[in-house]
């Protein structure tokens, strides 16, 4: 069992996903319900006055990409979801 955290946001420098994703020998895909939740969230901060602007930036998509076949979880102080990766059990150590 594997628990990490990433960046505090749409960072270009966060590879916390791709590194999971590589270790895991599974590509990263666009999730859709990782995609809402990024885009609910970012309107609600907008509205908030938090951002100027809850346009979906290719930062804030790369948050929605997923691990394929990953589960996104809610998320309810941050705009990135949570993530449930499963990986097949091996007895080999």
């Amino acid at each position: 069992m594997i628990f990490t955290i990433g960046g505090m946001g749409p960072t270009v420098d966060d590879m916390t996903l791709a590194a999971i994703a590589q270790a895991i020998n599974q590509p990263l895909e666009a999730n859709k319900e990782a995609i809402a939740f990024v885009n609910q969230k970012y309107q609600e901060f907008a509205k908030k006055g938090y951002v100027d602007d809850s346009k979906m930036t290719p930062a804030r998509e790369k948050m929605g990409s997923l691990p394929m076949g990953s589960i996104p979880i809610d998320n309810p102080v941050g705009a990135a979801s949570a993530v449930i990766s499963k990986v097949e059990e091996s007895t080999n150590c």
